[in-house]
């Protein structure tokens, strides 16, 4: 491995090369501090919803805001466990820059779809092209919505999970591993603020 330590006998060439070194790991760095700082930023914004009246229109919201920064989406959704009906329910989705109320074409009930999967699991998942891969019941109404990326999260607080965080993209291989990794204390944010929720409108999970 070369020393990148600049010396008194390098030759200009090698001087030159240890100096194009340097900034591209300035470059790589100015990056992941940027990345970092908008992190930080979508966390401190969710919570601060906690210590208000807060709604689930809201997280959609705040989240949506930041999260356009790190990360490229076409559908944004938080699904609920509900442990009465045994099943999940969505009572918003963010698509198309706007709010929709009880989406119930994305109604999922308990069973072979990709929510179940994560919630037991309790893992993230990405999924690059829906379209190649139709695991579940539910691909196919997903894919016929025109989504092909998708990656999950499952939302736990306190050794429980509350939901799931569901990000959709139209393009296939939009989503990646990178934003799969970035996204993942931001999701335990957003776990945060839906038990905020659940908890302050007496909401059984």
């Amino acid at each position: 491995m070369t020393d990148p330590t600049p010396h008194p006998n390098d030759s200009l060439e090698e001087l030159q090369e240890k100096l194009r070194d340097f900034s591209r790991k300035y470059e790589r760095l100015l990056v992941e501090l940027e990345s970092k700082s908008e992190q930080l930023a979508l966390i401190n914004g969710l919570l601060k919803l906690t210590v208000s009246d807060v709604t689930l229109q809201e997280i959609l919201n705040v989240f949506s805001k930041n999260l356009k920064t790190i990360c490229p989406f076409d559908r944004l959704d938080v699904a609920l466990y509900n442990p009465e009906k045994k099943g999940f329910e969505i009572p918003f989705a963010l698509a198309g820059g706007a709010i929709q109320k009880n989406p119930d074409e994305y109604a999922r009930p308990w069973g072979s779809t990709v929510i179940t999967a994560v919630f037991e699991e309790r893992k993230p998942l990405l999924r690059s092209d829906i379209r190649k891969d139709f695991s579940f019941d539910t691909d196919r109404l997903f894919v016929e919505k025109g989504f092909s990326t998708e990656l999950l999260f499952p939302l736990e607080i306190e050794g429980r999970v509350v939901g799931t965080l569901d990000i959709a993209c139209f393009e296939a291989g939009k989503l990646t591993e990178q934003h799969l990794h970035t996204l993942y204390e931001v999701s335990n944010a957003v776990a945060v603020a839906v038990h905020r929720y659940l908890v302050k409108h007496g909401i059984p999970f």
